[in-house]
């Protein structure tokens, strides 16, 4: 997977219908912060805890801020660190049956 991240970029690559797993995002690359901005919406989005383990240089954090939900309010620069999972059938529609 870093291979094809390397030669296709982060956002090339990134699922959002698919998002659990583990993450490690350079702030300092635009590329890294589009994504990362993509896995904070979805947290706010999706029902429960779905993020885990965060850290950010290497410091453990409670929660993403809410100043993340607009793109300029992530961190220019550091690590951030985090598992994703999806509760289930969270990422499923609910197909309404007639």
């Amino acid at each position: 997977m870093a291979q094809l991240v390397g030669r296709l970029g982060y956002p090339a690559v990134f699922n959002p219908c698919d998002p659990d797993g583990s993450y490690s995002f350079d702030l300092s690359l635009r590329e890294h912060v589009i994504v990362a901005h993509a896995m904070v919406v979805l947290a706010y989005e999706e029902p429960g805890e779905n993020v885990q383990n965060e850290r950010l240089n290497g410091q453990a954090q409670a929660q993403i801020p809410s100043s993340w939900l607009q793109i300029n309010g992530i961190p220019e620069e550091g690590a951030w660190e985090l598992h994703y999972v999806t509760k289930p059938l969270c990422s499923y529609p609910i197909i309404p049956v007639k």
